[in-house]
C-alpha cells in the first residue's frame, strides 16, 4: 500500500477526530503533521514486523577456525572497506548487499542445506544467538559456508522530503487494521488533555485483540516450520 493510502485511512478512522488526523475532509493530514504520523508509523511497522514475518532475508558468512561469534554487521562484508585485524566474513555481493536489517534469526542452514539446531543447549552440535545479530558456532569450520535466515526490518520512511503518494508500504492488508490502532494508541498516550493516556490504552488493547485474531486465524497463512533434525527422530 502507499503512505496516503494509509494516511486516508487515519484521517477517516482512528485520528478522524483530531486536528493531526486532518478531521478538516478538505485539507486532510497537513504536511507539517507528517514527521509526527510517520514516527508512530515506523514505530508500529517495527512492532509489527517483530511478531510476523512480513519479510525474510538470509545472508550467508564464511566459516573461519580462528572466530566463534560471528557478528552480523556489514563492516564484516567481503565488500566492506579491510578492517585492519579482522576477517570480513559476510559473503553478499555489490548487487545484493547485506544492509543491516536483521530483527530476529530464525533458521540457520550448513553448506550441505541441513538445517542445524539452534539455541538448544541439549545438542553438542546447536549453534546460538547470543545476541540478536549475532551467531556462535562453538566448533568452526573454515571450509564451510553458513546461511542465516532471519526476519527482517521495515524500510524506514524518511520523513524529510516526503512524497506520501510514491512511498509504498510493504505490509499485507490483514495487518493494516493493527497498524492503524498502534498509531492511534501512541497519538493519544502523548496527548497532554485529559483522557488522552486512558484513550491510548484503549487501542492499545484493541491492537493486541487485533494481532492474536490474525494469528488465530492464520490470516498471514504462516506455515509451521520445525526443525528437520527433530522430524528425523520422530519428535513432535
Amino acid at each position: 500500500m502507499q503512505l496516503n493510502e494509509l494516511f486516508d485511512q487515519l484521517q477517516y478512522g482512528e485520528l478522524s477526530q483530531m486536528s493531526m488526523g486532518g478531521f478538516d475532509s478538505a485539507i486532510g493530514i497537513a504536511e507539517c503533521d507528517y514527521p509526527k504520523i510517520v514516527a508512530h508509523v515506523n514505530l508500529g511497522l517495527i512492532e509489527l514486523y517483530k511478531r510476523f514475518t512480513v519479510k525474510s532475508n538470509k545472508v550467508v558468512i564464511q566459516q573461519y577456525s580462528d572466530i566463534q561469534t560471528y557478528i552480523l554487521d556489514s563492516k564484516y562484508s567481503i565488500n566492506a572497506p579491510a578492517i585492519p585485524g579482522a576477517q570480513q566474513y559476510i559473503l553478499d555481493t555489490v548487487e545484493d548487499p547485506f544492509t543491516d536489517d536483521i530483527l530476529r534469526i530464525t533458521r540457520v542452514k550448513d553448506e550441505a542445506n541441513t538445517e542445524l539446531f539452534l539455541n538448544d543447549e541439549h545438542e553438542d552440535e546447536s549453534v546460538f544467538t547470543p545476541t540478536y545479530k549475532s551467531l556462535l558456532i562453538s566448533v568452526p569450520n573454515d571450509t564451510s559456508k553458513t546461511t542465516i535466515h532471519y526476519r527482517a526490518t521495515p524500510t524506514k520512511i524518511d520523513a524529510q522530503g516526503l512524497n506520501i503518494f510514491s512511498t509504498e508500504i510493504l505490509l499485507p492488508d490483514s495487518l493494516i487494521e493493527p497498524l492503524c490502532l498502534f498509531i492511534a494508541s501512541r497519538v493519544f498516550s502523548n496527548l497532554n488533555a485529559d483522557g488522552g493516556i486512558a484513550e491510548g490504552n484503549s487501542y492499545l488493547q484493541r491492537f493486541e485483540i487485533s494481532c492474536k485474531r490474525i494469528i488465530k486465524e492464520n490470516l498471514l497463512n504462516v506455515s509451521n516450520i520445525t526443525n528437520e533434525k527433530l522430524d528425523c527422530r520422530g519428535w513432535a
